[in-house]
C-alpha cells in the first residue's frame, strides 16, 4: 500500500473517485495504485502532481511503497 498516498487523499476530504477524475484516470485505476498493485504510469504521476500542486521533493514519497521499494 502507498501509505502516503492514501493519508493525502483523507488529509484533503477526497474520496478515490474525486482524486481519480481530478488526475483523469478512472477509479479503479487509482484504486489499485493507493493499494500498490499498480505502479502508476509516468502520465499518472505527472497529472496528480501537477493536479495537487505537489512539489518535485515530495513526489518520491507517494511513489514509494511501504516497504521501501520503489513502486
Amino acid at each position: 500500500m502507498r501509505a502516503k498516498l492514501k493519508q493525502f487523499r483523507k488529509e484533503h476530504g477526497l474520496t478515490q473517485s474525486e482524486i481519480a477524475e481530478r488526475i483523469g484516470c478512472n477509479r479503479k485505476t487509482y484504486y489499485m495504485t493507493e493499494l500498490g498493485k499498480w505502479n502508476g504510469s509516468m502520465s499518472f504521476w505527472d497529472k496528480f502532481q501537477k493536479a495537487f500542486e505537489i512539489k518535485d521533493s515530495e513526489m518520491y514519497g507517494f511513489i514509494k511503497d511501504d516497504k521501501g521499494v520503489d513502486g
